[in-house]
């Protein structure tokens, strides 16, 4: 496998470099090594349940990782698989608030919302769901 950029990876690189200084970046950083993932066995229980296995794979990886001068924080984490096509964003964060013990999920989407937003409370209300509640 080969260290090159999943297309999501570049768009996001992009458009952290469009945003500077106000983004510092770090990254792409390429990385291969092996990755546990789960998945069900093939043969069923007597009552047709399968039962849970860990696969190892080795596997490609990319991080990017950006800090905003307002205080905003982004992680995300390209994985391409050997049993899969393609780059898949295995999981993007963004850094806790204040009144937050741990940083929390994004989408592919909210990431995008959350880095072209022109101040922090903006980022903020960009992840606001439907339902009211900020992610």
């Amino acid at each position: 496998m080969t260290p090159d950029l999943p297309a999501s990876a570049r768009t996001l690189l992009k458009q952290l470099r469009e945003l500077v200084p106000a983004w510092s970046i770090d990254g792409p950083r390429h990385a291969t090594g092996p990755c546990a993932f789960g998945g069900l066995s093939e043969e069923t229980d007597g009552e047709g349940k399968r039962r849970r296995i860990e696969i190892i794979e080795q596997v490609d990886s990319v991080l990017v990782r950006a800090h905003h001068a307002d205080g905003r924080a982004i992680v995300a984490l390209w994985v391409r698989r050997p049993t899969r096509k393609g780059w898949t964003l295995d999981m993007a964060w963004r850094g806790r608030q204040p009144d937050e013990y741990a940083p929390r999920p994004l989408t592919a989407t909210q990431l995008k919302a959350y880095v072209a937003a022109p101040d922090h409370a903006a980022a903020l209300a960009a992840l606001t769901t439907e339902s009211g509640t900020v992610r």
